[in-house]
């Protein structure tokens, strides 16, 4: 390789470093020495290529199709994880294919906000223009803004197509936070599965408050060095509050302590030594059963057993009056196979259950339960369950207090609170940089004057935003049903603004109510609408004609005609018809009466 292409590429990293985008493109078509380049500037730094076609195909191949695009990213942060202050990409063709669902170009551009990326681009550059692809292939791009230092590599000079920084009116909420969307429910499963475990500890945020309650309360509990009055566990959080990621994260550290330098607290690290790697553990989800709770809770601990060595058949339930003996027989036999570990079995979803159970089948399980809590204090036997409500207050349970009280007295409850909730948004879903956040602080210190509480509250609304602190709060009020999913919601719900302007004349904050719910039939035709006409904007945007073998999306340009025509736009719909082939126009009625009658009112 030519040493003007490595000296062009180190005064392009130069360039990009005070950058807010610090990303290099070298550009240009197969065979013009990107590959080369790339590996010299790899060997130079003493880090790697990452070839983005293999890493995405074999990491995407056991994803379902539709859920591919989420999982884009995802990927990706674990590349930047691995990789060195600057990341080295080659082989991006896969990023294009149309079924994923990817911008390229702002996913490199979002990436380069931490770290500086340098990557190959296949297709070609000018001053104004960078392109992949040829017009009217399926996979064609082509970007008049591009935030990036680029080299042309047919001549190895650099080119710049750089875009000055806009001003602070016309940033994008995209600009403003480092977007890390929380889209997929968590299965305690998977924390069994060692890849997964480690993502799953290394993405749980713990906030001040849960590394108290995780190393006061949740440790010395599970811990079996130190004799104590040992309880069960319950693990309580509204739906999508992270209840089940935080079972996941207790049970796969107790299980593997490799993924104690995972965690992301220094205090609950230092305490997890007391049972990291000192357990054998066995999760179960329970489903739509109407079996006994004794009768799932034997019939999970002697499957789980049996796999991991260890034979053990419970006595029949009608052959006993308690079930102590049961376990310590239980116990002894794990003993002799495991003479150093502990048995911790996790139960997600265990008040679903609870509340299908008839009065006296309840009181049934409801002892059963306090056994099990009971025999937690003697043997090397723990446990963990996830609950949505705090089962010993509710009233859902008031005509079988005695029983619930019995089982109060043998389990600790470990509550996640709205600041837990609230802390997962800031640090996890709506991250930000220094530099973001005193953007934000600066953006919304405009409108203290007219809003008391903005002021007072300035640092929560910062670290939250754009979501109004009080969203958090709100959620937690309503009833049950609605309670579903807030982060997941949130996410999907994100990623429909992240392009928009931040508005001028209001704070831009998100409250509770407008947020859209992508379950909801009237909510997905906005989200549908809204981004039909983005898609409509690019249209207007274009300088030249749609050839006829050119794809466009109709339904983008009915949405974007019927929005123009309730603005009295009439000028956009004559362009944009402009730049529609004339016999694709003709053949929709709607559309040639709406071009027509703007023709008209603006006189043509």
């Amino acid at each position: 390789m030519a040493e003007p292409v490595q000296d062009n590429i180190q005064n392009a990293l130069q360039a990009a470093h005070g950058l807010y985008h610090r990303l290099v493109l070298l550009v240009g078509e197969s065979g013009s020495g990107k590959t080369t380049a790339l590996r010299a500037l790899a060997t130079k730094l003493g880090t790697s290529v990452v070839n983005v076609n293999l890493n995405l195909s074999q990491q995407l191949l056991e994803v379902a199709t539709r859920q591919r695009a989420m999982e884009i990213l995802d990927i990706f942060d674990d590349i930047l994880d691995q990789a060195g202050p600057t990341v080295i990409l080659d082989n991006l063709e896969i990023l294009f294919d149309t079924s994923l669902q990817q911008n390229p170009l702002a996913l490199l551009e979002s990436l380069s906000r931490n770290h500086t990326v340098v990557a190959s681009w296949n297709g070609s550059a000018t001053s104004q223009k960078l392109s992949y692809a040829r017009p009217g292939h399926p996979e064609y791009c082509c970007y008049e803004s591009v935030d990036a230092q680029i080299l042309r590599m047919d001549n190895a000079a650099p080119g710049h197509c750089r875009q000055t920084n806009q001003r602070q009116a016309h940033m994008k909420y995209g600009d403003l936070i480092q977007f890390d969307p929380i889209e997929t429910v968590v299965q305690l499963r998977d924390a069994g599965k060692k890849g997964a475990a480690h993502t799953l500890v290394k993405t749980y945020v713990v906030s001040e408050e849960m590394a108290a309650r995780l190393t006061k309360l949740v440790i010395p509990q599970l811990q079996f060095d130190h004799p104590m009055d040992n309880k069960g566990l319950l693990i309580v959080g509204n739906y999508e509050t992270g209840k089940s990621h935080l079972m996941s994260v207790i049970s796969g550290f107790a299980e593997d302590a490799s993924l104690v330098s995972d965690l992301n607290s220094q205090e609950v690290r230092a305490a997890a030594g007391q049972i990291a790697g000192r357990f054998k553990v066995i999760r179960a989800e329970i489903g739509a059963t109407t079996m006994p709770l004794r009768d799932i809770v034997v019939s999970v601990l002697e499957k789980n057993l049996r796999k991991i060595g260890v034979e053990y058949v419970f006595p029949a339930a009608e052959t006993i009056t308690n079930h102590k003996g049961a376990f310590e027989d239980m116990m002894s036999r794990f003993g002799g196979t495991f003479p150093d570990h502990g048995l911790l079995l996790v139960v997600d979803e265990l008040l679903d259950y609870l509340h299908t159970r008839k009065d006296q089948d309840l009181i049934l399980d409801l002892n059963f339960l306090r056994e099990v809590g009971e025999v937690c204090k003697d043997l090397r036997f723990r446990f963990i369950a996830g609950v949505q409500e705090a089962i010993f207050d509710s009233p859902r349970f008031a005509h079988v207090a005695d029983s619930i009280k019995r089982v109060k007295d043998r389990f600790e409850q470990i509550l996640i609170a709205r600041s837990d909730v609230k802390f997962v948004v800031s640090e996890r879903l709506l991250q930000k940089t220094a530099d973001q956040q005193t953007k934000i602080r600066d953006y919304l210190t405009t409108f203290t004057r007219f809003y008391g509480s903005l002021n007072e509250r300035m640092d929560e609304f910062v670290r939250l935003f754009p979501v109004h602190p009080d969203y958090i709060d709100t959620f937690e009020r309503v009833t049950i049903a609605e309670k579903r999913e807030v982060l997941k919601t949130l996410s999907l719900a994100m990623r429909f603004i992240l392009d928009e302007n931040v508005p001028q004349d209001t704070p831009g904050v998100i409250a509770f109510g407008y947020v859209p719910d992508p379950r909801k039939q009237g909510d997905l035709e906005k989200l549908r609408e809204r981004a039909l006409l983005k898609e409509f904007e690019e249209y207007k945007q274009r300088k030249k004609k749609f050839s006829a073998r050119e794809k466009f999306r109709m339904e983008a340009v009915r949405a974007g005609f019927k929005k123009a025509w309730q603005e009295r736009d009439y000028q956009t719909i004559v362009d944009v018809a402009e730049k529609i082939p004339s016999k694709i126009l003709e053949e929709d009625p709607k559309l040639l009466m709406w071009y027509d009658q703007a023709v008209t009112r603006i006189g043509g």
